[in-house]
């Protein structure tokens, strides 16, 4: 077996891998050096470590990726809530099952962007898998986009 190492950064105290796609980029997480109570996700690309924190959390796990350069996982909130995300290259969108009142973690995601993880209750855990919602002004603006195709259209036949 080939092994490629991915301690030895002064950064990182402890440092886990729990994800990879068909182009060999790996997905995880490592212990700051400075402060272990901080969690750092991470994507790798060849010899290229990049740090995926989600934005004003000082807790993020990245738990998975998918082949299109999605990354999913977890960050705590200042109140230490756990919150699903989707990275889509460096913009994230939480995501929070409706039913979780202790929190959501997204642990997987596929190339048709279907994501798989659990959210917790006060005396459950409960696996889900699911597609992310637009949040609505994507939908507004695709339908405004929409409408102004047919407006056009319209003019352009007449």
């Amino acid at each position: 077996m080939d092994n490629t190492s991915l301690s030895g950064s002064p950064r990182r105290r402890a440092d886990q891998a729990t994800g990879i796609n068909d182009a060999g980029d790996v997905s995880g997480f490592y212990v700051d050096a400075k402060d272990a109570s901080v969690d750092h996700g991470f994507l790798l690309q060849g010899h290229s470590l990049t740090t995926i924190d989600f934005p004003g959390s000082s807790f993020t796990q990245a738990l998975g990726l998918n082949n299109n350069g999605q990354i999913v996982g977890f960050y705590n909130d200042a109140n230490g809530v756990p919150h699903g995300f989707i990275d889509n290259h460096g913009s994230f969108q939480p995501i929070d099952d409706p039913l979780a009142t202790n929190g959501t973690v997204v642990n997987g995601i596929n190339s048709n962007g279907q994501i798989v993880g659990f959210y917790m209750t006060a005396d459950q855990t409960i696996g889900f898998v699911g597609s992310p919602v637009p949040e609505p002004a994507v939908l507004w603006l695709l339908g405004a986009g929409l409408g102004g195709v047919l407006v056009s259209r319209r003019r352009t036949v007449r």
